[in-house]
């Protein structure tokens, strides 16, 4: 039989349920102190609020749960003393807390509150300053160090009130009234009993006071709204996780993370200096994966300390980085980080809290009311008002681009844990990232120029907002590939890589299509389909040396992709595959061989009958003859291009608008140099409305007119427009490109500082390439700088 004490009850409870006090802590999100100290027969007085969550985290029955709120019943009636602790005088918690020891790194947040002072000293009413932010930011710590700090500036004194927002009934604002009348010297028996009289005496006594008042931990604007006095000259620090939108006229600081050097420092101010300097680089990485949480990095210097004196901090660090240890590490006595999280999450709305949980198993940095009401499984309503919800708990913050939402680290790692326990990830994952699968593919169609009339169920209403959306969620749907990749889903895997080939053309990075059409490679592999083999080889090629200025691996790609369109006896795959050893072979200075294979492309496309094909190699040796110097030559293959492709084309098919318009760019270039400048204009005029969203292909047209612009003698216009191109241009070579002539026109601009910055970046830039052609111009590069000198 078990015994009458409660803790040995929940021992008892614990151990049928086979559970360690650590899992029934992690289960209930308390701290394994607490439970420990219950156990122990330490806890003065459980609250009633622990009681139930014990209960619920050991699944006792009605009766068994009703036992152990009698035992904490009994418990609380044997210790010594009154339960009315209200604050009596000179032992209240308006006593300003003790100075952190270890407080650092908050320098230009406390000069805001440094100023806000000075700003309440000069206002005829009480000044409010709100600190918020998420769990663990140190917000009451930077509270108090302004009260210590600031605190004599007001001649009335300065109080500390802890509101509680955290418990499930916070404090009254009755009580913290009555709390602070006793701070401010009236005997407690003059305290009036009605709630509305206790406010009213506030008031009054507040008219001529000049006080600094720090709520501290408010959970609603209600708590602080009937605080506010009409008294010149005093300030109210409120702290809280949310935002308090509802008040007005506040000044507002949403405490952030702290720097990596700041993270460091206060590593260092509780483990010691001299430890961390033994190991700089596990220092490092132990801060930023506390994420600059200064919550996170006290207890991470703590354990550092406690359980690994004298070990190498390389050891903690490499315990550290495990995803699902280390919220269990971030744990110190009755402290724990995931215990602080607990405490704004059981405050949800059911409907936030399953969002809360669900958004943990999506792979972007950020995300929005579509895709989230997607993973929640919630109506746009109702995922709306979840996520302002989480918002203003600061379990959310909000991202830079409006309507947008994202987490933050380690409070990702604990709704990754909710979920797990609650509901488990693998469905949730599975639905997610199918769902995102097909959104993905079914955007990238709207890219495709070959492709079928998308007709009157399409998922999105145009080109422009099919490319918004993969723009926005690439890190969401390029998560739900490396899932497909591990899952071997194959076939999935290949969809998605062959339906991104055109949208690629103009967007995303090397990396990106790297990692894409490598993995479509393997998933052709792993299926045995020789012709897709050779599509995504072709693509890979490209990305290689087209993004990322590689033309020797591109090469070798080639070599394997026209070995498998072979196989296959693709035409279409074949004269691609030529096309791309065309640019290959122009990377690597070899012009003659470069024109030869395109002329092959051109031929196998036209057998073939691929106009798409046929087209844009038509326009790439075009581009070839004019870097040969045949001007003419190089007009007129654009100019059949482009008239094939109008003929070709039904009017308003948008899948085509980005094909045509590099077509006319590369015509546009061609005509400048025939000095044919008001056509050329008008033709870069005519591709800059058909490249819309398509940053590759603009980057491209504004680095043909600052070109156009620089043989014209308007300098200013050609630097403007080549700067522009700077920030959308992926290629390597082309950046270098664009630099040089930035400094061509900064030395006709007689600016030669100017000229030689952008020469030393464009010397940087040839660092990270090795091709025949980034070779030239580093060389160039280097003469013109030694001349300068």
């Amino acid at each position: 039989m078990p015994s009458k004490s409660i803790g040995d009850q929940i021992q008892f409870f614990r151990a049928r349920a086979g559970l360690t006090q650590v899992e029934l802590a992690q289960l209930a999100g308390i701290s394994v102190r607490a439970i420990r100290d219950l156990e122990r027969g330490r806890a003065r007085k459980p609250q009633k609020r622990t009681v139930d969550l014990l209960a619920a985290a050991l699944g006792l029955a009605a009766q068994e749960t009703e036992l152990l709120w009698g035992l904490a019943a009994s418990q609380a009636q044997q210790e010594a003393g009154s339960d009315d602790t209200e604050f009596q005088p000179g032992i209240g918690e308006y006593i300003l807390p003790p100075l952190a020891a270890d407080f650092t790194g908050r320098g230009p947040e406390f000069a805001w509150l440094k100023a806000s002072a000075e700003l309440a000293r000069r206002k005829s009413t009480m000044h409010v300053a709100l600190v918020h932010g998420i769990p663990g930011m140190g917000k009451t710590a930077l509270a108090v160090q302004a009260g210590h700090q600031l605190g004599s500036s007001f001649p009335d004194g300065c109080f500390f009130v802890n509101l509680r927002g955290l418990d499930v009934e916070p404090l009254s604002v009755s009580r913290v009234a009555r709390m602070l009348l006793v701070a401010l010297g009236i005997a407690a028996d003059n305290v009036p009993a009605d709630d509305d009289e206790r406010l009213a005496f506030y008031r009054w006594l507040m008219r001529e006071r000049r006080v600094l008042l720090i709520a501290d931990n408010a959970s609603s604007e209600a708590q602080i709204r009937p605080l506010l006095v009409s008294s010149p000259g005093s300030m109210m620090i409120v702290t809280s996780r949310y935002m308090l939108a509802g008040l007005d006229t506040v000044g507002r600081l949403e405490l952030g993370v702290l720097d990596a050097d700041s993270a460091v420092s206060l590593l260092g101010a509780v483990v010691g200096p001299e430890v961390l300097a033994t190991d700089p680089v596990a220092t490092a990485e132990i801060a930023h994966l506390c994420s600059g949480v200064p919550l996170a990095l006290r207890i991470a210097g703590h354990q550092l300390a406690g359980r690994f004196p004298g070990r190498p901090v390389s050891e903690f660090a490499a315990q550290f980085a495990d995803e699902r240890r280390r919220l269990s590490l971030l744990a110190s006595g009755d402290v724990e980080v995931r215990v602080t999280f607990e405490l704004s999450h059981r405050l949800l709305t059911p409907v936030a809290a399953a969002m809360f949980r669900r958004l943990s198993v999506l792979s972007g940095t950020d995300v929005g009311l579509e895709l989230a009401a997607v993973v929640a499984g919630q109506s746009p309503a109702s995922a709306d008002a979840a996520l302002t919800e989480l918002a203003d708990a600061s379990l959310l913050r909000t991202s830079a681009v409006p309507g947008r939402y994202s987490f933050h680290d380690l409070i990702r790692l604990f709704a990754r844990e909710r979920q797990e326990v609650e509901e488990g990830t693998a469905d949730l994952a599975s639905r997610t990232n199918q769902w995102l699968l097909n959104r993905a593919v079914a955007a990238a169609e709207y890219f495709n120029p070959e492709a079928a009339s998308l007709g009157s169920d399409c998922t999105f209403a145009d080109r422009i907002s099919a490319g918004a959306w993969l723009r926005q969620e690439t890190d969401h749907w390029l998560g739900a590939l490396r899932w497909a990749v591990r899952e071997r889903r194959h076939d999935e895997v290949l969809e998605l890589a062959h339906a991104m080939h055109w949208y690629s053309d103009h967007r995303g990075t090397g990396e990106l299509w790297s990692e894409v059409f490598s993995a479509g490679v393997d998933a052709a592999q792993a299926l045995g389909r020789t012709r897709d083999l050779a599509v995504q080889l072709n693509f890979l090629c490209w990305t290689l040396v087209v993004l990322q200025a590689k033309p020797v691996a591109g090469l070798a790609v080639h070599h394997r992709a026209l070995r498998a369109a072979l196989m296959a006896g693709d035409l279409v795959e074949q004269a691609w595959a030529w096309c791309y050893r065309g640019n290959c072979e122009r990377k690597m200075g070899n012009l003659a061989t470069a024109i030869s294979c395109v002329e092959q492309a051109v031929s196998m496309f036209a057998t073939a009958n691929h106009p798409v094909g046929q087209n844009l190699a038509l326009s790439f040796l075009g581009h070839l003859y004019s870097t040969a110097g045949q001007i003419d030559r190089a007009i007129a293959l654009n100019r059949e291009a482009i008239a094939r492709h109008r003929a070709s084309t039904p009017a308003g098919n948008g899948t085509s608008d980005d094909n045509l318009a590099t077509v006319l760019v590369r015509l546009a270039r061609g005509l400048t140099e025939a000095g044919e400048y008001d056509e050329a204009n008008a033709v870069l005029e005519e591709a800059e409305q058909l490249f819309a969203g398509a940053p590759f292909g603009l980057a491209r047209l504004h680095i043909a007119r600052g070109q156009l612009r620089h043989v014209q003698g308007r300098l200013v216009e050609a630097s403007a427009e080549l700067t522009m191109a700077l920030d959308g241009i992926k290629e390597l070579d082309m950046q270098i490109v664009v630099m040089i002539e930035l400094a061509q026109i900064s030395t006709e601009r007689a600016e030669p500082e100017t000229a030689r910055q952008h020469l030393i970046r464009a010397l940087e830039l040839c660092s990270r390439g090795d091709s025949p052609e980034i070779r030239a111009n580093r060389k160039k590069i280097e003469e013109a700088l030694a001349k300068g000198r």
